[in-house]
């Protein structure tokens, strides 16, 4: 079964069409426990092994807090790691641009893949701060936990800083989300969504759908599918990028801090773990 779609606009005779953007970037692999910060909290989470209940580790206030970090610490890792699945969906192989066969149209695809990577990107930064609420031993509610809060009770400058940084660099991407999921809105992924995605529902269903697109170009739906992934593959790399810079700015001012809670606690004659194994100095 076929179909013809041809769009009578004025762009078609009057406006040049825009340059589609085809060839695929250089796939990236965020990392996500590569500082050393995260090595650390990690190498001392295994004390946990120590312990055959939570209430026996929980006598020790240095256990406690490295375990706390560390599980704080973990889900934000874990979130990031996340983003490499998302980057899976982004770069694929081209026998599932030439002959789709994805469970969903190219165009729903494309709307899967954008709703993943907004939240998991933008719900870095919440992770963030739980971090920082942790590392400081705020007790700040995870509901009410922002740069704020965090500052009234006394969070160093430096990390408030880095926070404001990192919360700057997720903005314009909260701001799309926050349209897509609360009001509606959807990202245009190519030069012209309309063609492509009423020409890919036909194409997930068996009929082919020829004809020209609003700017008299003949349809091609794989051409399509590429610049929509491309679209998305530059935003995934320009944000994940940069907040992988700010995560590490992050950690960076955190050492120093977990050091100075940290070391007292393990050091403590007659509560520290540390002490007790004779670890301490």
């Amino acid at each position: 079964m076929s179909n013809k779609i041809d769009h009578s606009s004025p762009r078609n005779s009057s406006q040049k069409a825009p340059r589609r953007r085809t060839a695929y970037l250089k796939e990236i692999v965020l990392p996500s426990d590569e500082h050393r910060f995260v090595g650390r909290i990690y190498d001392l989470s295994i004390v946990a092994y120590s312990f055959e209940t939570y209430e026996e580790m929980a006598q020790y206030p240095d256990c406690l807090y490295a375990l706390n970090v560390n599980n704080v610490l973990s889900a934000l890792t874990r979130r990031m790691e996340s983003l490499n699945h998302v980057a899976d969906t982004l770069w694929l192989e081209d026998r599932f641009v030439v002959e789709p066969n994805l469970p969903v149209t190219r165009y729903e695809w494309l709307n899967i893949c954008a709703d993943t990577f907004l939240m998991r990107y933008v719900s870095l930064f919440d992770c963030a701060l739980l971090l920082v609420n942790e590392v400081f031993e705020a007790n700040i509610r995870p509901q009410i936990c922002s740069i704020k809060n965090l500052k009234k009770i006394g969070v160093s400058e430096a990390v408030v800083a880095v926070l404001k940084e990192m919360d700057s660099a997720i903005s314009e991407l909260r701001n799309e989300r926050n349209e897509r999921f609360h009001r509606g809105w959807e990202r245009e992924y190519t030069t012209d969504d309309l063609s492509f995605k009423s020409s890919t529902a036909h194409e997930h269903r068996g009929m082919l759908m020829t004809g020209h697109d609003q700017f008299g170009r003949p349809i091609d739906q794989e051409k399509f599918f590429r610049e929509g992934l491309v679209n998305l593959q530059r935003d995934f790399k320009k944000f994940s990028l940069l907040f992988v810079k700010k995560l590490n700015m992050l950690y960076y001012v955190l050492e120093d801090e977990f050091e100075v809670r940290f070391s007292p606690k393990f050091n403590d004659e007659a509560t520290g773990f540390g002490i007790k194994q004779k670890l301490g100095r």
